[in-house]
């Protein structure tokens, strides 16, 4: 996180993230089985997870005010809701966190690293597709 340039005030974030993947990997306390598969009575789907502080287009469909206005923005992964089945994503312009299932991640970019990762050319981001990952 260091090395990434990442924000101070997102710190807190990667932690919640952390203990988000702790508590899916299995334990030799529990027998191998993760404190999710003992509370829930399966294991974890791990098909989900990515990288924290990756660059990702957030899909916003019903929330735009017209149908002329954008449909996705520029946003920093920053970790998985507690409350609901999403990620959380933060806009860099405005500082407010999303939380959606519908996201594009560029596994490749890291916003916050300005030197080592610059951001993709409009010829990279013609192929977005926004699919439903959860299901």
């Amino acid at each position: 996180m260091f090395h990434s340039n990442l924000p101070l005030y997102l710190w807190v974030e990667s932690f919640s993230m952390a203990c988000y993947l702790i508590n899916r990997l299995p334990s030799l306390v529990l027998d191998g089985k993760s404190l999710y598969e003992t509370l829930y009575g399966h294991p974890p789907s791990f098909s989900m997870l990515h990288t924290f502080d990756y660059l990702c287009f957030l899909f916003l469909h019903n929330y735009m005010p017209n149908k002329l206005s954008l449909r996705s923005i520029l946003c920093v992964f920053i970790g998985y809701s507690h409350l609901h089945k999403g990620f959380r994503c933060l806009d860099k312009k405005t500082n407010r966190v999303y939380i959606s299932r519908h996201v594009q991640f560029f596994e490749e970019y890291f916003p916050y690293a300005s030197a080592s990762s610059p951001l993709p050319s409009l010829g990279e981001i013609d192929y977005i597709t926004f699919d439903d990952s959860f299901d």
